[in-house]
């Protein structure tokens, strides 16, 4: 049983620049969005090893409920002219959000005192919000109507996993 703390930020930073008609100059327009998850919860686990003389292998399989502290936020600057400027729009949310975490191993003793190691780490995530799906784009034409690209912050999950090597020294 432990306690586990995961921050994970993203952002999308998009920028075109076209003529403004009404000035008839190079106009720079941006599209930003950003998020934070800020995961923290119980986790609950097993180690399985076997072990002959110099070789080991082991799984370790986490499961956990956090709470996510997610805030999204979507920036736009310029979008159709100059006239239309700096809208920022923001959201946030405390949502539960189930954890796995596996890690499975093998350790090979290549003498007494050294041994190296090989792993496979993976890791779900539920109930997180990305950046490239918190952009709404809800431009209604041209002028005198205002664009109306905000937040609209959608939960969807993720997984990462990778391969760890190395080598250890026992004195």
């Amino acid at each position: 049983a432990g306690f586990r703390f995961i921050r994970l930020q993203e952002s999308l930073n998009q920028e075109g620049v076209f003529t403004d008609v009404i000035l008839s100059q190079d106009l720079v327009s941006q599209i930003d969005s950003s998020t934070t998850n800020d995961m923290y919860g119980g986790m609950a686990g097993l180690r399985a090893e076997m072990t002959w003389k110099r070789l080991t292998f082991g799984v370790q399989p986490r499961f956990g409920l956090a709470g996510n502290a997610a805030t999204a936020t979507v920036r736009t600057n310029n979008f159709r002219s100059l006239a239309d400027g700096e809208q920022i729009t923001s959201a946030r949310e405390t949502l539960v959000a189930p954890v796995f975490d596996l890690g499975v191993y093998a350790r090979f003793g290549i003498t007494k005192n050294f041994s190296v190691n090989v792993g496979y780490n993976f890791l779900w995530l539920g109930q997180i919000t990305r950046p490239e799906d918190n952009i709404f784009y809800n431009d209604n034409g041209p002028f005198p109507t205002p664009p109306d690209i905000h937040v609209d912050m959608q939960k969807h999950s993720i997984s990462i996993e990778g391969i760890s090597a190395g080598g250890e020294f026992r004195f």
